[in-house]
C-alpha cells in the first residue's frame, strides 16, 4: 500500500501553473492509503489498519474472479468433465431427449470446429461464431453419391446458434461468465425459396408410389454380376417387409398431411400419445418446437389404420420409425414422378405446405388453418405456407371477376 504525493504550485496563496515565475512548489501526501490491484490503482481508506483489510479483501475477490469475471473465465477448460456436467443439466431438466442431444451435440460442434479451449473464448465470440456457421457446408449423408457440397439450411444455422447460446447461459447462471457477456450471434440469412405445395393428384401419385416402391425395388438384383436384373423369385418374407415398409411410410404420409406436423415433432411422437377415445394425438409441450403443448384432431379412417398399425407396438415406442425420412421422401417423389418444377423446395416439410395449400382450396377458414400448423401469426400461415396455383387463383377470384360489370 502506498500513499499518493501530489506536487502543486502556489502564488500568493492560489494555486497556478507548474513553473509560473514567482510560484512556490508545494507536495502533498493523500490521507488516503491506495492500492494497486490489477494493474490499477484504488482508494483505501485514512486508517491504516482498515486499508489494509480493505487490501486483502481485494486481493481475494481478484483471485476468485469476482473483481474481473474475465479471471474465472479464464480458468475454465472447455473439456469433456465441463460438458458432461452440461449434459447432466441438459438431462434433468425436463427436456425431450431429442432436443437435449441437439443442444449437446450443437455446442460441441462449435467448440471444436472453432478451437475454443476457455469459457473467456466464448465472450464477445458472436462475430466469428456467426462467420463461421455462415461457411458451413453440408457433408453427405447415407445413401448420397456425388453429393455437392451446399451451405447449410437456415434451420440448421438457427439450432446451432440456440446450441451455443444454450451453453453460454448455462455457463453464465453458474457465474463463469458475466451476464452481459453472453455471445450475440447474427445469422446470414438463409434461402427464402419456400416449399413445394403438392396438387391433389400429385398427392394421390406420391400416396400410390409409396406402397408400391419398396417391392419394385426389392425384386431387383442389387449388386453382383447380375445387378439390375430382377430376382426369379422374391422371398416371401422379404416380399412381407417390403409391404410393411411401403404401408408405414403410406401411412406416415397421410398422418403428416392431416396434422400438419413438423417431421421432427412426428418421430418423437409414441403410441400412448395417440387418443384413440378421443380421436386425437396429444403433443407434449417438451416435443414441439414452439414448446408448447397441442391436440390435434384426427379423421375416423387414418384412426383405424393407426390402430391397426400399433397393434403390436408397446405406449412407449415411437409411433412411426423413421431414420432416414428426409430421403425415403425423395426417393418416393422421384419414384413417383414428382419434381419441384420451379415451384421451390420438394422436401418433408413440403407436406405441411401442401397441408395449408389443400385446406385452403376446400375452404378452411385461416382461423382453421394457423390452428393446424399452431403459428402464432396467421401472416406466416397465408404467406409462407400458402402456395396458390393458377388453379387456385383463378377459383378464389371467380366470384369477383364475375360481379365486375362489363358494359
Amino acid at each position: 500500500m502506498y500513499r499518493n504525493t501530489t506536487t502543486i504550485w502556489r502564488l500568493n496563496g492560489a494555486k497556478v501553473a507548474a513553473g509560473t515565475p514567482g510560484a512556490t512548489c508545494e507536495k502533498v501526501v493523500s490521507k488516503k492509503w491506495y492500492g494497486s490491484i490489477g494493474g490499477r490503482s484504488v482508494a483505501l481508506h485514512e486508517n491504516k489498519a482498515t486499508a489494509l483489510s480493505m487490501m486483502r479483501k481485494l486481493e481475494a475477490d481478484a483471485i476468485s474472479g469476482r473483481l474481473d469475471p474475465m479471471t474465472r473465465a479464464r480458468r475454465v477448460k472447455l473439456d469433456a468433465a465441463l460438458l458432461a456436467q452440461y449434459e447432466a443439466f441438459l438431462n434433468t431438466a425436463g427436456l425431450h431427449p431429442d432436443y437435449a442431444k441437439n443442444q449437446l451435440a450443437g455446442a460441441k460442434r462449435i467448440i471444436d470446429g472453432l478451437g475454443f479451449r476457455t469459457a473467456a473464448d466464448l465472450i464477445g465470440c458472436g462475430g466469428r461464431v456467426g462467420a463461421w456457421l455462415a461457411g458451413l457446408r453440408s457433408s453427405p449423408g447415407n445413401g448420397h453419391k456425388g453429393h455437392t457440397p451446399k451451405p447449410i439450411s437456415a434451420g440448421s444455422r438457427r439450432r446451432l446458434r440456440a446450441a451455443i447460446q444454450g451453453f453460454a447461459r448455462f455457463l453464465a447462471d453458474r457465474g463463469v461468465l458475466p451476464e452481459e457477456s453472453r455471445p450475440v450471434i447474427r445469422l446470414p440469412k438463409g434461402s427464402s425459396e419456400p416449399h413445394v405445395a403438392l396438387t391433389l393428384d400429385e398427392v394421390a401419385r406420391l400416396l400410390e408410389a409409396t406402397k408400391i416402391r419398396a417391392i419394385v425395388k426389392g425384386s431387383v438384383i442389387s449388386r453382383g454380376p447380375n445387378k439390375g436384373e430382377p430376382w426369379k423369385e422374391l422371398c416371401p418374407f422379404r416380399l412381407r417387409k417390403f409391404e410393411a415398409s411401403g404401408r408405414a411410410r403410406h401411412l406416415l404420409y397421410r398422418f403428416a398431411l392431416v396434422t400438419a406436423m413438423r417431421g421432427d415433432e412426428i418421430k418423437r411422437l409414441t403410441v400412448q400419445q395417440v387418443d384413440f377415445e378421443n380421436s386425437a394425438v396429444v403433443l407434449d409441450a417438451s416435443g414441439t418446437k414452439t414448446k408448447q403443448g397441442a391436440i390435434l384432431p384426427l379423421p375416423a379412417s387414418l384412426l383405424e389404420d393407426l390402430r391397426e398399425h400399433v397393434a403390436r407396438k408397446a405406449p412407449t415406442a415411437p409411433l412411426f420409425h423413421m431414420p432416414g425420412y428426409g430421403l425415403d421422401f425423395k426417393k418416393d417423389c422421384a419414384f413417383a414422378g414428382l419434381s419441384a418444377g420451379g415451384r421451390g423446395l420438394l422436401t418433408f416439410r413440403s407436406l405441411r405446405t401442401t397441408a395449408s395449400t389443400l385446406a385452403d382450396m376446400v375452404g378452411a377458414s385461416t382461423t382453421a388453418r394457423q390452428a393446424m400448423l399452431r403459428h402464432s401469426t396467421p401472416i406466416l400461415t397465408n404467406t409462407r405456407y400458402l402456395q396458390r396455383g393458377a388453379d387456385a387463383q383463378r377459383e378464389a377470384l371467380k366470384g369477383y371477376w364475375e360481379a365486375l360489370p362489363t358494359g
